[in-house]
């Protein structure tokens, strides 16, 4: 969770470099008023707006603020490089931790019961890290197929762990995240069980979802999420990020391959229109969060500093 003095920074730049006025601070935060001055004068005594706010934390924030204006979202965290930049678990673990206040927040608001959940190292990774809090009438439910293709469970999915932080009650879907087949797909839809989890996730206000690259060694790779003959298929295709189980191009459209066709998941247009948190561990996400940002479905970004500033500099080589 993000330290007292690490949220003092981000409210000092806010207030000194950014030009916000107190109360646009504490909005932009998710804090009282109150709390802000309180925040803002912290950063000051302690010396913050001198060392930090001029270093790698004001980066951060910058980052932020470029973001959140280019694709016009509700919030964009950037988790600060803490180690080697080259170190991918440390990087989940720091893009972790920002989600997992980031969640957290918008979860204790009360405003979000039913709340989707896709799947992946960066939202485990977010699962680990979430304070344990007393919510037991929330409920979580699976956006997408829970097993392997083989119908093995997949150990990546973190509706258990949300389950055990809160209190609250979990809903797994029992099928592959992508089907054998279009036939195979839409037996399993007919399944009342499964269209009950399905109807279910459909009703959820607050979906936290990962964002998933194409490059090689990737998640639903290695766990066994797709076949080899279904790996071509979407490299052929021009996918190139995967937001639980819409694969699209950099565009934001979805390819037309069948993999597309077989997933088992909620479509883009059955996310439109809700709270969607995306999570995005890893250092070579920038091109696959690009893709994910411009289906227009994303309102909020955790990212690490890394995929954050890579991203930046693709909008940058557009425009230039």
């Amino acid at each position: 969770m993000e330290s007292q003095l690490d949220l003092a920074s981000r409210a000092a730049w806010l207030y000194y470099i950014g030009g916000y006025k107190q109360g646009q601070v504490a909005e932009r935060l998710g804090v009282s008023s109150a709390k802000a001055h309180r925040l803002i004068a912290q950063a000051h005594e302690a010396g913050l707006v001198q060392v930090f706010v001029q270093g790698r934390p004001a980066r951060c924030v910058e980052l932020e603020e470029q973001i959140l204006q280019h694709f016009n979202l509700k919030g964009c965290v950037v988790a600060p490089t803490l180690h080697e930049e080259d170190d991918p678990r440390q990087n989940f673990h720091e893009v972790g931790l920002a989600s997992a206040q980031w969640v957290a927040e918008l979860i204790r608001s009360g405003d979000h019961t039913l709340i989707g959940v896709g799947k992946g190292r960066s939202l485990t990774a977010f699962a680990r890290n979430l304070p344990e809090m007393d919510l037991p009438h929330t409920r979580f439910v699976s956006v997408s197929g829970s097993l392997t293709r083989h119908f093995s469970a997949n150990r990546e999915d973190v509706i258990l762990t949300l389950m055990h932080k809160t209190g609250g009650e979990g809903f797994i879907n029992p099928v592959p995240y992508i089907a054998a087949s279009e036939t195979q797909r839409d037996l399993l839809l007919a399944q009342e069980n499964v269209s009950g989890v399905m109807a279910l996730a459909r009703q959820a206000s607050l979906v936290i979802v990962g964002i998933g690259s194409l490059n090689r060694d990737t998640y639903i790779q290695n766990v066994g999420l797709v076949s080899p003959e279904q790996w071509q298929d979407l490299r052929a295709s021009g996918a190139i990020s995967d937001v639980v189980g819409n694969f699209v191009d950099v565009r934001g459209r979805k390819v037309d391959c069948a993999v597309n066709r077989h997933a088992l998941s909620l479509s883009l247009d059955d996310l439109r229109g809700k709270r969607v948190v995306a999570v995005a561990g890893g250092h070579d996400k920038a091109l696959a969060c690009l893709g994910a940002l411009r289906t227009g479905i994303l309102t909020d970004l955790i990212l690490g500093e890394s995929a954050a500033r890579q991203l930046v500099q693709l909008l940058d080589g557009e425009t230039s």
